[in-house]
């Protein structure tokens, strides 16, 4: 079974993926990063930032 998700935050995407075996069924959710690059931990929330010139303190 796979399900699709898309969060209203900042068009956030998620798939779950699951398998049905001899001990059961088990899954994973996978996250979509900005990067276009799929992992099993979610994307880190963007933080306000202080800067100076253009540069990032």
């Amino acid at each position: 079974m796979t399900r699709v998700a898309q969060g209203a935050r900042k068009h956030r995407s998620c798939v779950y993926v699951s398998a049905v075996g001899a001990v059961g069924e088990s899954g994973m959710f996978f996250f979509r990063h900005d990067d276009g690059s799929w992992y099993i931990f979610p994307p880190d929330e963007a933080r306000p930032a202080l800067g100076v010139d253009g540069h990032d303190v």
